[in-house]
């Protein structure tokens, strides 16, 4: 399974590509305008290790703790990926910042406990039912 865990919600931004739980590469980086440049960085990232977003069975998204406009940009850039499509994503709480490995490994783990996919679900400013929903399922 190739997962790709994206981290936006902290000053350094990461992504990470692992085939289950083995790191295939990582990268991190600040940005003035992260909603801009994610894009530009996960479509070099995944050049540079010759994997499309086809190819990605598993979206890994940071759920927090950090920036609320993180948080909704990396949600939202992971909803854009999987919506209309049968991938998998999970969302993971953060709290000790660890980066974007850290973040893809706990999703993988997440998911091959509890089978959650359901990021599809949220709204994108996320009704406080389906979000606590998804966080009491998912996320605990």
């Amino acid at each position: 399974m190739i997962v790709l865990g994206i981290e936006t919600t902290t000053k350094v931004n990461g992504l990470a590509l692992l085939r289950d739980e083995e790191i295939l590469d990582e990268e991190q980086f600040q940005s003035e305008d992260t909603s801009q440049e994610i894009f530009i960085r996960l479509a070099q990232f995944l050049k540079k290790n010759g994997i499309s977003l086809n190819e990605i069975d598993l979206f890994v998204v940071s759920l927090g703790p950090g920036s609320w406009t993180g948080i909704r940009l990396g949600i939202t850039l992971i909803k854009g990926f999987v919506v209309g499509s049968e991938k998998k994503a999970v969302g993971v709480h953060n709290p000790e910042r660890q980066g974007a490995i850290f973040l893809a490994r706990a999703g993988y783990r997440q998911f091959q406990e509890k089978g959650c996919s359901n990021l599809k679900d949220l709204k994108p400013f996320y009704g406080k039912n389906k979000y606590s929903e998804f966080l009491h399922h998912c996320a605990h």
